[in-house]
């Protein structure tokens, strides 16, 4: 199934291709995650639905000034578990059972690819996390260097560099069974993004999640004065 069709150009096909590539890795379906702490503990968060994908994903509203281009999502739980991750053994790997992905875009400004990956449970995203991680983080801008987002989600991680035409940054966030991936792109003519835009992008999309989790209908935004 498909939800949220958008004006899909080469741009955001190229971007879906992407995550539906890097849908995940995970263990076995059938028994709880490694993140499951058995009797006693919290009951876990259930994996998202296509439409809580949905409103997981960042809207125009949700970044004032930027412009929402691109928007697809994808109901990937009746799909063969058979497809592998990149770097993963045969067996081990299978898709998310949902992947969205929301392209946002400012003139002068660059854009901005987010996407979100449902995975069945904690144990099955911690899996997938390095895999993803692995392939976002690969070679698309050199000159790599660490950036800080805080404490965003359970576990997180960001570079930035720069690439032929400009500056790019990339986060990962993982937030229970689900995992989000943020992919900024800036022009040269304007600095590269700072730890405090990166950090609020971050804050931004794991609060999102969490309420989604919760829930609640996502409602988590980013100031207005923090991306010129």
């Amino acid at each position: 199934m498909t939800i949220g069709f958008h004006g899909r150009t080469a741009a955001a096909a190229g971007a879906l291709a992407a995550a539906l590539v890097l849908a995940g890795c995970a263990g076995d379906e059938g028994g709880p995650g490694r993140g499951d702490r058995g009797p006693g503990a919290r009951e876990a968060p259930a994996p998202l639905t296509p439409a809580e994908v949905k409103a997981v994903l960042p809207q125009a509203f949700t970044v004032p000034g930027w412009k929402v281009t691109d928007s697809m999502v994808l109901d990937m739980s009746g799909k063969s578990a058979g497809r592998a991750c990149a770097g993963g053994k045969p067996g081990e790997c299978a898709p998310a059972r949902g992947v969205g992905t929301v392209v946002l875009a400012k003139e002068g400004e660059g854009r901005m690819t987010f996407s979100v990956f449902a995975h069945h449970s904690a144990g099955a995203a911690s899996d997938a996390y390095p895999f993803l991680w692995k392939e976002a983080s690969g070679a698309w801008f050199g000159q790599p260097e660490r950036a800080s987002v805080g404490a965003a989600g359970d576990r997180r991680d960001a570079l930035r560099g720069e690439y032929e035409t400009g500056y790019g940054s990339t986060i990962q966030i993982r937030v229970g069974p689900t995992l989000l991936s943020v992919k900024a792109e800036t022009p040269g003519t304007r600095p590269r993004r700072t730890d405090a835009e990166l950090t609020a992008l971050a804050a931004m999309f794991a609060g999102r999640a969490r309420q989604a989790h919760s829930g609640e209908l996502p409602s988590a935004v980013v100031r207005g004065d923090v991306l010129k």
